[in-house]
């Protein structure tokens, strides 16, 4: 048969007009119903294919949503990263600076340490030849 339903072996009989009536009838009965069944089966799973292809659609746009939040995150640690790089050179630069002021004020305080130095010495010297003299005399 061209529909694609055929009996397995089976024919009807035939009888004075054409085939008996009850068989055909019967045969149709049987095909109805795998028509229907086959049918039902159909819509179960052209709503099965709606309800997989919604859910694809909607994973699709999470999916998207995450990609733009990943390229987001991307831009945003590279900026902070950037950022920090940038604080970190401009706080290492002032703490050479200062370690040099230190430095420089080291030497000045050494500088003056050295002449208080020199000065008691003279005094003391000023004052020991005083101390000499007088007991010479």
């Amino acid at each position: 048969m061209e529909n694609g339903f055929k009996r397995q072996g089976d024919e009807f009989s035939k009888e004075k007009n054409g085939y008996a009536v009850s068989e055909v009838d019967a045969e149709l009965d049987r095909l109805y119903g795998r028509i229907e069944m086959l049918q039902n089966e159909n819509e179960r799973l052209d709503g099965r294919l709606h309800a997989l292809s919604k859910q694809l659609a909607e994973l699709k746009a999470k999916e998207k949503a995450i990609d733009f939040a990943l390229a987001e995150a991307g831009e945003l640690r590279s900026g902070i990263l950037k950022s920090a790089q940038q604080r970190a050179s401009e706080l290492m630069r002032a703490a050479e600076q200062r370690a040099r002021e230190q430095l420089e004020h080291c030497d000045t305080l050494r500088a003056e340490e050295e002449n208080i130095r020199n000065r008691i010495k003279y005094l003391l010297e000023a004052q020991l030849a005083i101390l000499e003299a007088d007991n010479d005399a």
